[in-house]
């Protein structure tokens, strides 16, 4: 029988969470390894008591990571995957260099002009597939 951590959520922060910045505010979250097995990436799931979105970035033991999955809400807290940074990405908007932490999945790369139109952007997660390029805007 499993049982939920919702009701005690507060408790579960206070007595055995960890000290995070998410999308630069600092908090409580519960940290776990996203799979008992070894992996070339990190990944992590997190609960915290503050809404999560897909594409927030988290401050962890000096590590930058992105939430990469669907959050899942419940009545008191979010749980989401997230996964470490593992490039630096440098785009150009306007004749001015702005660089944004990334998550890159792939080992090849093609070059390709992208037009985007200008926004004002805190957060950007880019999953690299092979010819493929997903991006999430904040």
């Amino acid at each position: 029988m499993t049982r939920s951590l919702e009701p005690m959520i507060d408790f579960f922060l206070r007595e055995k969470g960890e000290l995070v910045h998410i999308k630069g505010v600092r908090q409580l979250g519960l940290i776990q390894d996203a799979t008992n097995n070894i992996q070339m990436t990190d990944e992590k799931i997190i609960r915290a008591a503050t809404p999560l979105h897909t594409g927030d970035s988290v401050d962890y033991r000096d590590e930058r990571y992105l939430i990469t999955s669907q959050v899942d809400r419940n009545e008191q807290s979010c749980r989401g995957r997230m996964k470490k940074c593992n490039q630096r990405l440098a785009l150009n908007w306007d004749g001015q260099v702005k660089w944004f932490d990334a998550v890159v999945e792939a080992r090849t790369f093609q070059r390709k002009q992208v037009k985007l139109s200008p926004c004002q952007m805190e957060t950007l997660w880019l999953l690299y597939r092979t010819t493929q390029i997903r991006g999430v805007l904040d």
